[in-house]
């Protein structure tokens, strides 16, 4: 989402939600949610500024949600919890509903 005031600064979040209803067959449960501010070269069309944020969003914030989820669980019993690939879809492909509805998928820009 483009920050207004802010000319070529775009916001994007993401949440990861594992085993939300706690089952106890499930060792970990997860909840988390990173959030990056972005910075795009004002040389770029406002298609390609929302297309190249989207697409480093979409890189950074599960990456650094997969590294936390592994870093947090790896001192467990239980193991390391390891988060497998994350899709970027655009919304066009599979409607806006199930971008919020996949787990991987950041907020749309």
């Amino acid at each position: 989402m483009r920050i207004e005031g802010q000319p070529g600064r775009y916001s994007a979040s993401m949440r990861t939600t594992i085993n939300p209803s706690m089952e106890p067959s499930s060792p970990y449960f997860v909840d988390m949610e990173c959030v990056a501010v972005l910075t795009v070269d004002d040389t770029l069309t406002p298609e390609d500024a929302v297309r190249g944020a989207t697409i480093t969003a979409h890189s950074v914030l599960y990456g650094a949600i997969r590294e936390a989820v592994a870093w947090l669980t790896s001192r467990q019993p239980y193991g390391t919890l390891v988060l497998g690939l994350s899709v970027l879809k655009s919304a066009k492909d599979e409607g806006v509903e199930s971008a919020a509805g996949n787990p991987g998928s950041p907020a749309p820009l």
